[in-house]
């Protein structure tokens, strides 16, 4: 908990959830986890805590995500004067999702050929101070003044220091005071426990205790010296522990229902990334068929008449015609105000012919 906590949770691009656990995107994990040696590398002042990239074992070469999605955006025939077949862009109501995305949905996600269970493997480095740290006097409480609370939590002395602190601070609360016989002599030696600062008497020919300190600065004197045992210079005896390939806790189930939130989450992201802008399309037919049979007047578009005639005389354009009353023929006006002919060719069922080509109405 003290290395999780002072070494990974301190790390700047550390980013963790409601239960304190590291998040990983799915771009780390389609990765095998080796994006996470750059992210947890070195970071401002700290050294970052991976003595080498990640590896796991989570998909196999038969992986594939497959997402279904539903478009509101419709393709409807048209027709453009002097141009002839055309398109026009239905758009869905405002407030309503050009595409419909549901992550939640299982069958709008499908994800294949994950390993059944995936494994990760780390390797964590703590690295050491190059500074000795002495014990503390008493004050202030309740750690005392060593110091080593000065230096960065990930450090490894503050690690061990933190760590004993946390074992062994909430002991013997009342006090505590032990005699020691030796032989004959007793006591040999005695020793007083009082929120963990530690008093130490012996005989005289026992040899000198060592100094009323802090169980947790003996703990870490100790550990100091056990640490440069092979002759290692300060500062050069980091620590690496590495975790081999293990379960990460979830099978492939598992990691799907993790997956789905995180992209419901993401949804609107990722129609902005598929369809980008919508009111980009074109849509350029003057005249264009709705879903209803009916020839509608494209908004914005010049004035569509049903005769020469009605053009001329004024008459108020058509805003649609059903599809059985429509003629052979619309007009509306160029930019300069000449009257322009657009031809439809023949009604055929559900079928405008221009020319010689037969497009399907319902065409989409």
């Amino acid at each position: 908990q003290v290395m999780l906590a002072q070494l990974i949770r301190n790390h700047p691009n550390f980013g963790d959830d409601a239960q304190g656990r590291m998040l990983v995107t799915l771009a780390d994990g389609l990765g095998d986890l080796a994006p996470l040696a750059a992210k947890y590398g070195p970071a401002g002042d700290h050294p970052g805590f991976l003595a080498e990239p990640p590896r796991a074992e989570l998909f196999t070469p038969a992986f594939a995500m497959v997402v279904r999605g539903r478009g509101n955006v419709v393709i409807r025939p048209g027709l453009r004067p002097g141009e002839g077949y055309s398109s026009h862009v239905v758009r869905p109501p405002a407030g309503e999702a050009i595409l419909q995305l549901d992550f939640l949905e299982e069958s709008s996600l499908r994800i294949e050929g994950l390993v059944p269970e995936p494994r990760a493997a780390l390797t964590l480095e703590v690295h050491e101070s190059p500074q000795r740290f002495a014990s503390g006097a008493r004050q202030p409480a309740p750690l005392g003044s060593s110091a080593v609370w000065d230096t960065p939590a990930w450090l490894l002395e503050h690690i061990v220091g933190a760590a004993a602190w946390q074992a062994f601070s909430p002991l013997f609360p009342e006090g505590r005071h032990l005699d020691y016989a030796l032989g004959a002599i007793s006591p040999a030696a005695s020793l007083d426990w009082d929120d963990g600062f530690v008093t130490v008497d012996v005989v005289a020919d026992l040899g000198p205790p060592p100094a009323p300190a802090y169980i947790w600065d003996l703990i870490l004197d100790v550990a100091q010296v056990r640490l440069h045992d092979g002759g290692l210079a300060e500062g050069q005896a980091n620590v690496r522990l590495a975790l081999p390939l293990l379960p990460i806790g979830l099978d492939a189930d598992g990691l799907i229902a993790q997956m789905r939130p995180v992209l419901q989450a993401q949804k609107d992201d990722m129609v902005r990334m598929m369809v980008g802008d919508v009111d980009a399309l074109p849509s350029v037919a003057t005249l264009w068929l709705d879903a209803d049979a009916t020839l509608r007047v494209e908004p914005g578009a010049p004035a569509v008449f049903a005769s020469l005639d009605d053009l001329l005389a004024g008459v108020t354009p058509r805003q649609s015609i059903p599809l059985t009353d429509a003629p052979q023929m619309f007009w509306t006006r160029a930019a300069d105000g000449t009257p322009v002919a657009l031809e439809v060719g023949a009604w055929q069922g559900d079928r405008v012919v221009i020319g010689h080509a037969a497009v399907p109405l319902e065409e989409e």
